[in-house]
């Protein structure tokens, strides 16, 4: 049997292909478990893994983009889409971390598909509504598609109840949803309350992709108390993902 012996050029080539394989992983690795911190709501460091994972992306499409590893630096679409649809999420829950108290998270919720958009008129928010016999979804874990909605243009009804401790006197109370596609209408304990930006405006529905809304509850919730949540969602132009409603976690924070 002939022994080849490696030249100075095989050694290189051999490294540097070991090099940019491993990087994608390390990179998905890091995805990865940012995802998981932000579906179970562990914010402690979402927002700086966010920019690490963002730098080390881009210096790795500059690096390699000769070798079409990596996207193109002068467009790196991996950079585009994160920064689009997933940074705002993460860092407004590094903001929620840093700068308010959680009182509780919300990962599984009821839920009723409105075909007949009659949920309002049949007041499925009130308090004493029967869900019991309502679907369970978790949307972390599962989308409008895998519910077999990929075309649906209605409503879904979310519904689930929470306990909270006490409340501080005078502390503003929120209702955050990590992420959504189309418009969200919220309410607590059967009153509609309003979706609030971070400039302090107001509206009666939120309306977005991919983006975190806080709702002020401040009015509605209970302290000491189970509080009932109502939420609606409404797809309201295409998607080939399939999506639409609540597409990540959901919890309750207040001010410090």
């Amino acid at each position: 049997m002939v022994q080849q012996k490696l030249t100075i050029f095989d050694v290189k080539y051999l490294a540097t292909g070991s090099t940019i394989a491993d990087e994608p992983f390390q990179q998905f690795e890091l995805f990865m478990k940012m995802y998981r911190d932000f579906c179970s709501c562990n914010f402690n460091t979402i927002g700086e893994d966010a920019e690490r994972w963002i730098q080390k992306e881009s210096e790795l499409g500059r690096q390699y983009e000769k070798n079409y590893a990596f996207l193109k630096s002068d467009r790196n679409w991996a950079v585009c889409y994160f920064t689009n649809y997933i940074y705002p999420s993460y860092t407004d829950a590094a903001r929620i971390q840093e700068t308010c108290e959680i009182l509780a998270r919300i990962p599984e919720w009821r839920c009723r598909i409105d075909r007949n958009n009659e949920g309002e008129k049949q007041v499925w928010f009130k308090l004493d509504m029967d869900d019991s016999l309502w679907e369970k979804t978790n949307p972390c874990l599962q989308n409008w598609s895998d519910m077999g909605l990929w075309s649906y243009y209605g409503p879904v009804w979310y519904r689930n109840v929470v306990k909270l401790l006490k409340i501080p006197a005078g502390k503003k109370v929120y209702l955050w949803v990590s992420t959504s596609d189309g418009e969200l209408k919220v309410f607590v304990n059967g009153k509609h309350v309003s979706y609030a930006t971070v400039a302090g405006k107001y509206s009666g529905v939120f309306s977005g992709y991919c983006l975190p809304a806080s709702f002020n509850i401040t009015d509605a919730v209970k302290s000491e108390a189970e509080n009932q949540i109502t939420i609606v969602g409404t797809r309201t132009s295409i998607n080939e993902l399939g999506t639409g409603g609540i597409m990540g976690p959901v919890l309750i924070y207040r001010e410090r």
